[in-house]
């Protein structure tokens, strides 16, 4: 066993107690021994995230060091495979102040902040656009190649507990349109913002559908479909989002105008729905 390594985990007790960290310097060196001298294996780059088991490593200088699991090691190191150490660990350390360059990894990461799938954690600062809210917050997020803006709100839209038709991409001033493409954004930070809720309204038309208004832009925002005739009836309960369409087909229907989509469906009549009345502050 080299004397300069710390003694082994168990593959199994790595991935158990896993930690994530985000590399934070433009480089950093995976290292074949926790110490600054030692040979290296490769590097991982700013704005990747990389698996690290749970217990730190300590050099002679008392610097600490983590270690990557061997699944991280195989991603951001796979020449180790088939070198004439296949078996071998990989370390990075975590500050560098003490060589001038400032802090090197920052971690570990809370839960909320883990990557979602390998592509996520291998994607650099370059291959990511920074949101800024008003809130001063800042989101980074993947840019896929051939990114709308669209898309890209529909990623984060989750994540500001907000639906994507009142998100915005704000660049130099100016609003980008849904299917602006926005792979030329990676790299730099812009403004997300988020619209107030406009003038709404909802009818039902003699094709079947239900549709959902922005009266201030004059634009229809959402077709529901799902009747298999002419709607004669709605009633909505705007701020609560709902609406419930009686139609020629026999059914009722109950609208989540949020995620414009039919929460649940009511059968029984034996002739057309024409009126319909409704109490939306109960569960349905």
């Amino acid at each position: 066993m080299d004397p300069d390594l710390p003694p082994e985990q168990h593959p199994r007790l790595q991935l158990d107690g896993a930690q994530w960290f985000e590399v934070v310097y433009s480089k950093v060196f995976i290292k074949k021994a926790p110490h600054k001298n030692a040979r290296s294996w490769g590097w991982v780059h700013k704005g990747q995230k990389i698996q690290v088991a749970p217990v730190r490593a300590v050099d002679a200088d008392g610097r600490e060091w983590v270690e990557l699991t061997f699944v991280q090691l195989a991603r951001s190191c796979p020449e180790r495979l088939s070198s004439d150490d296949p078996l071998g660990r990989g370390f990075a350390m975590i500050d560098g102040q003490h060589l001038d360059l400032g802090r090197l990894l920052s971690g570990p990461l809370p839960p909320e902040e883990w990557p979602d799938g390998t592509e996520e954690a291998q994607c650099t600062d370059e291959e990511r656009v920074t949101l800024r809210r008003l809130s001063g917050e800042k989101l980074s997020v993947q840019v896929q190649p051939g990114d709308l803006a669209g898309a890209l709100l529909q990623r984060v839209s989750s994540q500001v507990a907000t639906p994507v038709a009142r998100l915005r991409l704000v660049v130099n001033g100016s609003v980008l349109a849904m299917n602006a493409p926005v792979s030329s954004l990676a790299g730099k930070e812009v403004d997300l913002v988020v619209v107030p809720a406009a003038q709404r309204a909802v009818t039902g038309g003699e094709d079947g559908s239900v549709k959902f208004w922005d009266l201030e832009g004059l634009m229809c925002v959402g077709t529901l479909e799902g009747h298999r005739g002419a709607v004669w009836t709605l009633a909505a309960d705007l701020p609560a989002k709902l609406a419930l369409s009686g139609s020629a087909d026999t059914s009722l229907m109950l609208w989540d105008l949020d995620r414009l989509e039919c929460i649940r469906s009511f059968e029984g009549h034996d002739g057309a729905v024409c009126s319909v009345a409704a109490d939306f502050s109960r569960k349905w």
